[in-house]
């Protein structure tokens, strides 16, 4: 998954910028920890990454790769860098959350591009439901130098050059920070910030215009709140009074869609009372059976499959009878469709039904592929006068 080695940019300004589009490639690692770290059946390549010195307007790159050896899957849900001033960004990732099995990796593309001279040092941290990885950490660190084609005067730096925001959950709020730096040897003023997408704006704890002295950096926030699903394809148009660097267009990238929260079924049960895992039934022979309904919702994000229901009585009591009405067939739920089951106690005589769950007598169970509750069982309580 390595990167380009030109970043896109809409149109040309400030020397920060134009180095970030020079013929050179982009600067390598000087010293990437080559260890492996274990987590269980979870291991991490490499254990800490060092960007060396890179210049001011250019970027390094680098990759961590999260491998998985063990039985079954692992969810990897989230990856993300703090630290860093804004200057070490995830340019490229697996798609997450992401349930990874035997011989499968999530690799993590990282790019380091610094906007002042000075050493940097952040964190990335990888979430898991591996109980022997709930986060990894990976050090990050690296320097910014001044390259050989600085000049004197005013100079405006904007890191990283471009965002790619990946793929992202439709009508949430996203953010990434860009890095706005005064590397020359005059003072500059930032006159304005224009997202050039109705769905993109900024977050900038300075009112504008605002005036950055040599060696000064600041942070914007870059938002995006897509509102369909589909690919966004625009820029940040930046303005300054900085000679010509008036205008300095930042690409933005990304992509939405209907991504699932929970990327499961769940089920939900309601039987009319305060207990959703108890039901008390009256009977006589006079007025007949109680006759009680049972609402089964799918709350997860993905199809619920009912496989079973049925009621297991109890051999004490034959005068009391429970009963379902289910077809036999498996049935299908959508996310937040639901089912009706009707659940009878009819009595010949006389007859107090308890539930006995060590020996599965008087019991209604629910069977289905639910992530929280498969075999969802209820204690039925029966009463026959």
């Amino acid at each position: 998954m390595a990167l380009s080695a030109c970043l896109p940019l809409l149109a040309t300004g400030c020397i920060g910028l134009e180095m970030a589009l020079g013929d050179s490639s982009p600067v390598g690692l000087d010293d990437t920890s080559p260890g492996e770290a274990d987590y269980g059946d979870l291991h991490v390549h490499p254990v800490a990454i060092d960007f060396g010195e890179v210049e001011i307007g250019d970027h390094g790159e680098a990759s961590v790769v999260l491998s998985y050896t063990g039985e079954g899957d692992v969810i990897v849900s989230e990856a993300s860098v703090a630290g860093g001033a804004g200057t070490v960004v995830i340019a490229g990732l697996t798609g997450l959350p992401a349930a990874v099995s035997l011989g499968q990796d999530v690799v993590v593309d990282l790019m380091f591009s610094p906007s002042a001279e000075r050493e940097y040092t952040a964190q990335l941290a990888i979430v898991t439901d591996s109980s022997a990885a709930e986060t990894i950490a990976v050090p990050l660190e690296g320097t910014g130098v001044r390259g050989s084609g600085s000049q004197d005067g005013a100079d405006i730096s904007i890191s990283p050059s471009a965002i790619d925001f990946g793929t992202v959950d439709v009508s949430s709020i996203n953010s990434r920070a860009l890095t706005v730096s005064n590397i020359g040897t005059e003072t500059f003023f930032l006159l304005d910030i224009q997202p050039q997408d109705a769905t993109l704006d900024y977050e900038f704890e300075f009112a504008l215009p605002t005036e950055f002295d040599p060696g000064e950096s600041r942070e914007v926030s870059i938002t995006w709140r897509p509102t369909g699903i589909g690919t966004l394809s625009s820029s940040v148009t930046f303005q300054s009074d900085c000679a010509g660097e008036e205008e300095l267009q930042v690409a933005v990238t990304g992509r939405s869609d209907d991504i699932c929260d929970i990327c499961a079924p769940m089920i939900s049960v309601d039987t009319g009372g305060s207990d959703d895992h108890a039901m008390a039934f009256y009977s006589t022979t006079i007025f007949g059976p109680d006759v009680q309904n049972v609402r089964i919702t799918n709350s997860g994000d993905e199809t619920l499959t009912l496989q079973d229901v049925y009621v297991h009585n109890d051999l004490l009591a034959p005068n009391g009878t429970f009963s379902v009405n289910w077809g036999g067939s498996p049935v299908s739920l959508a996310p937040w469709e639901t089912s009706q089951v009707r659940v009878t106690y009819s009595n010949t005589d006389v007859a107090f039904d308890l539930p006995y769950p060590t020996f599965d007598q008087n019991i209604l169970h629910i069977l289905s592929d639910a992530a929280n509750e498969p075999d969802y069982a209820i204690e039925l309580t029966g009463t026959g006068l």
